[in-house]
C-alpha cells in the first residue's frame, strides 16, 4: 500500500479480495471443460480468503502495528473477504462471445 501512497491499511484487505477473486475467476474460466462456478467453488475460495485476511491482519499487526483495532479489522476483513467471491466471481467469469474461447 505504500507504493500506492494510500495510508489506509484495511484497504489492502479489500484490494486483495477483489484482485484474488478476479485471478481465481480467470484461472477457473480457462481450465479445460470448465463451466460457471458452483457454490462449492465459491465457498472454498471464500474460506481461503477469510483465513488469508485474518493471517494478514495478525502478521501486519505483529510486524508494524498497522491497525488501530486489529481484532475488529480482522473480523470485518474476514467477513468482507468471504463475501467477495459470491458477489464478484460471476462478474469476472462471464463467458465471452460464443466461439471465442480456445
Amino acid at each position: 500500500m505504500r507504493i500506492c501512497k494510500i495510508g489506509d491499511p484495511p484497504f489492502a484487505l479489500v484490494a486483495g479480495a477483489i484482485l484474488g477473486t478476479g485471478v481465481a475467476a480467470m484461472v477457473h474460466y480457462y481450465q479445460p471443460d470448465s463451466n460457471m462456478p458452483t457454490t462449492g467453488t465459491k465457498t472454498d475460495l471464500s474460506v481461503a480468503f477469510a483465513v488469508c485476511a485474518v493471517v494478514f491482519v495478525f502478521v501486519a499487526q505483529s510486524l508494524v502495528a498497522a491497525f488501530s483495532f486489529p481484532v475488529v479489522t480482522g473480523a470485518i476483513g474476514a467477513i468482507g473477504s468471504a463475501i467477495f467471491p459470491y458477489v464478484l466471481f460471476d462478474k469476472f467469469a462471464q463467458p465471452g462471445q460464443p466461439g471465442t474461447r480456445q
